[in-house]
């Protein structure tokens, strides 16, 4: 399965919210800004591995995040992440784009000082464990999450003709696709910025055997 795929998700769903809030404001001398980012695509067993390690809550462990063997599924570096329209994204240069827009000046116009300190706060950001500490607003927990999946399962076994579509088999078996979103919040304490939202869509797949059986 390779991120080209056009994917049918049995269910999509926000898992959690990460909030950078920033200190910064910028200066000048005289609804949310949403980005959503090419899917990851990951098994169940990586995504519990990455988000639900402990299989009750969702935590960010930044040993695990920032393996070597993981960070293509948590890295915020243009290296590993495009935009949905293809492009490489770039965390810092998004979020001063949203600010000129929402305080209609070029970033010209900042005070020195605050340009850079916000592109000292930003430099630092490289994978989701850096986002303030991860500090997670809110978030599913690991059997809430799959609580949900199995009852959109049963409500798509009473049409068994919808239920093969979102069906695609592996080696292993047939498996079936939740798209499950972590969301990064950055917000800035300027009020007349809007908060940028980083959408990180992952498409886990789920063995369609692993979702009949659970007891949830």
């Amino acid at each position: 399965m390779s991120n080209e795929e056009i994917i049918k998700p049995l269910i999509t769903l926000d898992v959690a919210v990460l909030k950078q809030n920033s200190s910064v404001e910028l200066e000048i001398n005289t609804d949310n800004h949403e980005i959503i980012l090419q899917p990851i695509n990951v098994t169940h067993i990586k995504f519990q591995e990455l988000f639900y390690p402990t299989g009750t809550n969702f935590i960010l462990d930044p040993q695990t995040v920032k393996n070597s063997n993981n960070i293509q599924y948590t890295s915020l570096k243009p290296l590993y992440r495009l935009t949905n329209e293809g492009y490489p994204f770039d965390l810092y240069n998004s979020i001063l784009s949203n600010t000129e827009s929402d305080l209609n000046v070029t970033r010209n116009m900042f005070t020195k000082d605050s340009l850079v300190s916000l592109t000292k706060e930003l430099s630092t950001i490289d994978d989701l464990s850096d986002i303030h500490a991860y500090c997670v607003d809110d978030a599913l927990s690991w059997s809430d999450l799959l609580s949900l999946l199995k009852n959109a399962l049963i409500s798509y076994s009473f049409n068994s003709e919808n239920l093969s579509s979102l069906v695609f088999n592996v080696e292993d078996g047939d498996s079936i696709i939740a798209s499950l979103v972590v969301n990064c919040l950055f917000r800035s304490p300027n009020m007349v910025v809007k908060p940028t939202v980083v959408r990180m869509n992952y498409n886990v797949s789920f063995p369609k055997t692993y979702l009949e059986g659970l007891g949830v």
